[in-house]
């Protein structure tokens, strides 16, 4: 009975981990469950104005962890270390947990929506993992607010008004009941700011349902009129190396459909493909002037197709002008302030970013405008950690500088249950875009949910530990 009610703890233990990791928006953890039907309230308090929603359905993970211990006790038992004392955080973990992102006050501002069943516990909680966040409680949700604003005080009075419901509801804007379907462990949503000539997507919406060894990612978007005519991508995918994206669509102008933070001036392109397989880091001396004292030679290549070659040059310039970059025009070499070295080739049609050559191979059969591979094992591996030959750090340092880092990366290998992700946008019939997607877990007779919910906590925890080292070692200097 004790090892029962001990278990249950642990349960509450992660369905905590789980809140946590849900306040973040780039949590990508789902799973596939035995389900019951949270009450869909929760979605009066999304603001009309929010441009991405997402929802995390706790209850999902808490059945089939439950479910595992019965039937898989050995496996879990493994995978989750017990505790004996229990950690009071006022959550009530079956229900919905809900993030938005509001555009407020010409600012993006990311929230949560979490019901609770005691405040001073819920408070309490909340601060000591998320660094004392201002939260605002209605009657049976709480509302945290998760990223900073010029316009503090004027947002705790629009956190209060979403607390007490009194604003316009998301689902006066879309009916979520009929995207968000509860047997999927995440539900997102999506309505990219700025104008059509920012991004070629109206709205679209993408699910994650766990099976036993995998995750699937579907989902559809809705482009802009003038999107039937728009181009597959031109080139294969690389399968062999750490990471391979090719994509037709202009996704680096587009990155504001997830930051308000857009990559200013970046050219208009047609194409880009990109292979990356690791990189080779050199410590090098703090004169170097380097923020973090490693330069890095990536095992890249990075190609984008344009119409307008001048456009790129001016591109090229602005970066040289403002520092950003330096430009060997002798040599073809091309270096960051960062200390990022490229080989690099500029014509009428092409830039070109690569370690050693460009060698895309051309997909004529294709009918996809995007399409990504990630190989976690490889990602890590091809990672290399020396000295600089020219400048290293004295002897001292650059024993203990690599000695952490080759430590970190030995963490890493925690990351190393999630095998591969893929992700594609396809053409659809009606000119839709159909989103499709797999997450593979390394043990393929374990269970994806507690996997990949290990994954991310630990993932979280390595880049913390990994922030704090890095500032170390700039603080030394």
């Amino acid at each position: 009975m004790f090892k029962f009610i001990n278990f249950m703890k642990v349960v509450k233990k992660y369905a905590s981990i789980l809140v946590l990791l849900a306040v973040f928006p780039t949590v990508w953890i789902v799973g596939r469950s035995f389900i019951t039907e949270p009450d869909t309230g929760i979605y009066d308090y999304i603001p009309q104005e929010s441009d991405i929603v997402i929802e995390v359905n706790n209850v999902n993970f808490i059945s089939e962890i439950i479910y595992q211990r019965i039937f898989h006790e050995e496996y879990v038992l493994d995978k989750i270390e017990l505790e004996e004392v229990e950690t009071k955080t006022g959550i009530d973990y079956l229900s919905r947990i809900v993030l938005f992102r509001e555009q407020w006050a010409n600012e993006h501002v990311w929230m949560a929506v979490i019901k609770y069943t005691d405040k001073d516990d819920f408070t309490a909680y909340v601060n000591s993992n998320l660094n004392k966040s201002n939260i605002a409680f209605g009657d049976e949700y709480a509302i945290i607010q998760l990223s900073s604003s010029d316009n503090q005080e004027n947002l705790n009075d629009r956190l209060n008004k979403i607390a007490n419901k009194d604003i316009k509801p998301f689902t006066a804007r879309v009916d979520l009941r009929k995207y968000f379907k509860p047997e999927n462990e995440i539900n997102c949503y999506f309505i990219p700011p700025g104008s059509e000539n920012e991004n070629s997507i109206i709205d679209g919406h993408i699910s994650f349902d766990f099976h036993q060894n995998h995750i699937d990612i579907s989902g559809e978007f809705t482009p802009i009129s003038e999107f039937e005519n728009a181009p597959f991508i031109a080139n294969q995918l690389d399968e062999n190396v750490a990471f391979s994206l090719r994509s037709s669509l202009n996704i680096l102008s587009s990155i504001y459909w997830f930051s308000n933070e857009k990559i200013e001036g970046v050219p208009s392109y047609n194409q880009m493909s990109l292979d990356y397989d690791g990189v080779n880091l050199y410590m090098v001396d703090f004169s170097e002037g380097l923020d973090i004292p490693f330069k890095s030679h990536p095992e890249m290549q990075l190609q984008f197709e344009f119409q307008d070659q001048n456009e790129w040059q001016a591109f090229l310039d602005t970066m040289v002008t403002n520092g950003q970059i330096t430009l060997d025009t002798a040599n073809n070499l091309f270096t960051t302030s960062q200390g990022t070295h490229f080989k690099y080739s500029l014509d009428k049609s092409h830039f070109n970013l690569y370690e050693h050559d460009i060698n895309f191979k051309e997909n004529k059969n294709s009918e996809a405008y995007f399409d990504l591979q990630i190989k976690v094992k490889p990602f890590i591996d091809n990672t290399t950690f020396e000295a600089d030959s020219t400048n290293p750090p004295p002897d001292l340092i650059m024993f203990a500088g690599l000695s952490v880092v080759e430590g970190l990366k030995e963490d890493m290998q925690v990351l190393t249950n999630v095998d591969e992700v893929r992700f594609q946008l396809l053409k659809e019939e009606g000119n839709m875009i159909k989103a499709d997607g797999l997450v593979q877990m390394t043990n393929r007779d374990g269970q994806s949910m507690i996997e990949c919910l290990i994954f991310a906590k630990e993932g979280l925890m390595f880049i913390t530990d990994a922030i704090e080292i890095m500032s170390d070692m700039t603080s030394s200097e």
